[in-house]
């Protein structure tokens, strides 16, 4: 019998997503709880076409907000080819082709297992959060910051984007030519993406577009997937006002990280069907994942992604710089002027936290991933800041990815002052100018290569992973290069 699909589509702060209930499903691809003693450890499976590709397994059983382990089990190679047709058309149909969201993820929603979906579009991060690419990140299973059910810095009632990437694909399939050719897709202007299932916290499962996520990464371009979110959790109100009415909290929202959902504005049969599957459903050859979940999967393949992918990966968003930015909407110059003079308020209002080391960690995590260029005018202020000593690390640390011309003269300064406040961050700071000085010079290298010892006759364009977007400094300083080598190349003709 084929599933029953309902749609219903909605706006989130302007942004449209699909609510899909879906029913009579053969449950194709899903979360089942495969644990094996609950009292010790909580086990979810993410599995496709009967292969367990992904565990998800909480050990502190009683604690929402504890990492979880997660590891690759198997690869979705091994499904039947009808379904991988379906998937890659799906993305291909809604990328490539332009056609609704709606109408393109249809034949994969007939896929999913029974329950209420939230499906939107987002720009995904192909790492595991923590600066790793992440086709190889998972072979080894390991607690991963930020995949705990519940976030202890983001509050439930706030919607963030899970956008860390876990390969349903063995590393093995990695293929140069299908990686050429997303790459040139890319450069024509032309829209490549993938579709990602959330599967905990900030993780999502990448059904299909490992090929297009490595290629985006290699080129610098957004990512963007298809995100289905299994609704399971419910959003209570004020438990303090409840309590203080004599009642116990009463349910105000169905809850993803994308969305919640008001409950008056879900049709019933979803709401219904919310209640009975929110939890897991279990798929008829349950005891074959289940059993299939105990797995590893084995990479023994020797060809090697591009390098280019690795260098450009250190300078994606990490795991705290996301939640930072799921933490707070935004921060005013006058705001941070404030916290550079070591002040938590501003007129009387906090502007973070009280606490003063948590509240520029926070701020420089927001800043870094949504404007890096105040992310370093922020960082070069605390840095030039001998009173803010206790957070120097930190920002020598967040900044020693990347290569600017106005951090390498500011830790030029550091190495050559004699204050003692600099003592903990002086040998960061002459790591960063050898790097910086290796840096440029391979940027010209490649530069002089590249023009075969032609004079140039353009700039530099500002690529992915080399200077930062809009910062025309970097840029100046390796023209200036060229030009003196281009000088060199004409005297030597004339």
């Amino acid at each position: 019998m084929k599933s029953v699909v309902v749609t219903e589509t909605m706006q989130r702060d302007g942004e449209e997503f699909i609510l899909a209930c879906v029913s009579n499903s053969d449950g194709v691809i899903g979360l089942c709880d495969t644990s094996r003693n609950a009292k010790t450890a909580l086990w979810e499976t993410f599995y496709v076409d009967g292969q367990a590709l992904v565990n998800i397994v909480q050990q502190s059983v009683n604690n929402n907000y504890s990492n979880k382990l997660i590891w690759q089990a198997s690869s979705r190679e091994k499904c039947n080819e009808q379904l991988r047709t379906i998937l890659t058309t799906a993305a291909d149909n809604y990328f490539l082709y332009e056609q609704s969201l709606q109408r393109s993820i249809s034949p994969v929603l007939e896929l999913l297992s029974d329950g209420l979906y939230v499906i939107h579009t987002s720009r995904m991060i192909p790492t595991d959060g923590a600066g790793n690419f992440f086709w190889n990140a998972y072979l080894v299973k390991h607690e991963f910051t930020g995949s705990a059910t519940m976030s202890a810095s983001i509050p439930p009632e706030k919607n963030y984007k899970p956008c860390f990437l876990i390969p349903t694909v063995n590393m093995a399939a990695y293929n140069e030519t299908r990686l050429r050719l997303q790459a040139e897709k890319i450069r024509n202007d032309k829209k490549v993406g993938g579709i990602a299932y959330h599967v905990t916290g900030m993780f999502c499962a990448l059904l299909e577009g490992h090929h297009a996520a490595t290629a985006s990464v290699m080129e610098g371009s957004d990512f963007n997937c298809i995100v289905i979110e299994p609704v399971r959790n419910l959003l209570f109100e004020n438990e303090e006002k409840a309590k203080a009415e004599g009642r116990s909290p009463k349910a105000i929202a169905l809850s993803t990280p994308f969305v919640k959902i008001p409950v008056g504005t879900v049709p019933k049969n979803m709401l219904e069907m919310f209640l009975m599957k929110r939890k897991s459903a279990r798929p008829e050859i349950y005891h074959q994942i289940r059993i299939s979940s105990d797995r590893m999967i084995r990479y023994r393949n020797q060809r090697l992604i591009p390098k280019v992918v690795y260098d450009n990966v250190e300078k994606l968003p990490d795991c705290e710089m996301v939640e930072s930015a799921s933490v707070i909407d935004k921060i005013t110059d006058e705001q941070l002027d404030a916290l550079l003079q070591g002040e938590t308020t501003l007129n009387g209002n906090v502007i973070i936290n009280q606490n003063y080391y948590s509240s520029i960690v926070t701020a420089c995590n927001f800043l870094q991933f949504t404007d890096r260029k105040r992310f370093i005018e922020f960082a070069v202020n605390i840095l030039y800041n001998t009173e803010l000593t206790a957070v120097h690390m930190y920002i020598a640390n967040r900044v020693s990815s990347i290569m600017n011309p106005r951090l390498n003269d500011v830790f030029n300064e550091i190495v050559d002052s004699t204050d003692s406040a600099y003592d903990p961050v002086r040998p960061m700071a002459m790591e960063y100018k050898k790097q910086f000085k290796a840096y440029t010079e391979q940027k010209l290298a490649d530069s002089l290569r590249s023009s075969s010892s032609k004079p140039f006759s353009e700039e530099i364009p500002v690529s992915f992973g080399a200077a930062i977007p809009g910062d025309s400094d970097m840029v100046s300083a390796i023209n200036k290069a060229k030009n003196e080598v281009n000088a060199k190349i004409f005297s030597l003709n004339t």
